[in-house]
Order: structure tokens, then C-alpha cells, then sequence
């Protein structure tokens, strides 16, 4: 199965970016391997069809076992730069990200010596999407501390209701985490909860930039 996850973006400043950088690349370079070699495979697969020799039954079971090693390795440098990009913001919440990176890194251990990806599918997929909803809520909580930070500086009745706004962000960061850690300890399937996550996310964007255009008009008035 062509079994892709999405390239990792980079959001902001990566703290290492040199590093970030090598695993995307090599993410990428092995992504482009995986789909050739599974593309070889499928035309050994339609050989095989054709002729049922055990020439061409041999030459199909290469090369679905190098398109499974590819596949793996394609994951495998996913997760070691999505690993390294949950740096980013870490400091917000190093205890729960660092929870999710050591996740990541004992899915990547376990891709060297294993192939049967079906057994780790869902763990790998919660862990994934974990740190995807985390990286995001880590990035706000950080520009809400500044944010924060910066209303505290400055003396205009303006920014009086901006107080207001900073429970209901952190109702959102919460509630956003609440839908990966329900989920992650199930292992009979994967239930995306990624979009629900993202929805609560893009409300606490929303106030966040209400906040940014608040200070900013105060600034400039």
C-alpha cells in the first residue's frame, strides 16, 4: 500500500535547523525511493500475473521485499524530523513533548529491525499526529507568552479586555491535547483526531492574532 505521511513544514525558526534540515531531506529522498520501489513492484506483481513462473514469483518477492524496507525507512526518517522539529518550541512544554519524542524515537528503533508495519500501525499513527497537535500548541503557547509579555509593557485602556482572551486560549490548547491523549491509548484502531484538534487550534490562531492586532493598534496610537 503507497502509504505516505504529509512532509514535514517548517512553521518557524528551528532551534537546530541545520539537523531539521538533513532529516527532511532525507525524508524526502527516501520518500522518492519508496514510491520507485514500489512501483517496481507492482510491475513484477503484473509479470508474475502473467507468466506464474518462479522466475517472475521470485522477482515479485524481491522486490516487494525492498519496496517493504523502503517503506520503512521512508518512516522511520519521518519520525526522526518530526522528532527533532518538536525542539522548536519545547520549552513550552518539555515534560509532554518529550513524552511524545521518546515515542517517536522507540517507533524509529523499532522500524530497523521489524517490517511487519500492520502490528505498529495505529501506535505509530497516534504518535504522529501527537506531536503534530503538540508542535502546534507549543508554537501558540509560546506566542502567547509573548504576547503576554508585551501587553504588560504597555498602559492603554485598549488592551484592558486582553486578559479576558487568555483562558479561552488555554481552554483551547487544552482541550486540542485532550483529543490525542484520549486517543493514544488505543490499539485496535486509529481514530483521527487530528481535524477536531486542528479546529480548537485554529480558534486559539484566531485569538492570538485578535490579540497581535490589538497591540499592535495600541502601538502605533
Amino acid at each position: 500500500m503507497l502509504w505516505l505521511f504529509p512532509v514535514v513544514v517548517a512553521l518557524a525558526q528551528n532551534q537546530n535547523p541545520s539537523l531539521f534540515s538533513q532529516y527532511q531531506t532525507d525524508y524526502l529522498f527516501q520518500r522518492d525511493r519508496y514510491i520507485q520501489s514500489y512501483q517496481i513492484y507492482l510491475d513484477k506483481k503484473d509479470i508474475d500475473q502473467q507468466y506464474r513462473s518462479i522466475a517472475t514469483q521470485k522477482d515479485k518477492t524481491m522486490a516487494a521485499q525492498q519496496a517493504i524496507t523502503a517503506r520503512n525507512l521512508m518512516l522511520k526518517t519521518y519520525l526522526m524530523a518530526l522528532r527533532v522539529k518538536l525542539e522548536d518550541y519545547k520549552a513550552a512544554n518539555p515534560e509532554t513533548t518529550s513524552t511524545i519524542q521518546n515515542d517517536l524515537s522507540s517507533h524509529e528503533s523499532w522500524l530497523e529491525s521489524n517490517q511487519d508495519l500492520l502490528s505498529r500501525y495505529v501506535p505509530i499513527q497516534q504518535s504522529v499526529y501527537s506531536a503534530l497537535v503538540q508542535h502546534q500548541i507549543n508554537r501558540q503557547q509560546s506566542a502567547l507568552l509573548l504576547l503576554q509579555s508585551l501587553a504588560n509593557q504597555i498602559s492603554d485602556p485598549l488592551l484592558d479586555t486582553l486578559p479576558q482572551k487568555y483562558p479561552q486560549i488555554n481552554s483551547h490548547f487544552q482541550k486540542a491535547a485532550q483529543f490525542y491523549q484520549k486517543n493514544q491509548y488505543s490499539s485496535s484502531s486509529f481514530n483521527n483526531f487530528y481535524p477536531e484538534a486542528q479546529n480548537e487550534l485554529l480558534k486559539s490562531q484566531k485569538l492570538l492574532n485578535d490579540i497581535y492586532q490589538t497591540l499592535l493598534y495600541a502601538i502605533r496610537h
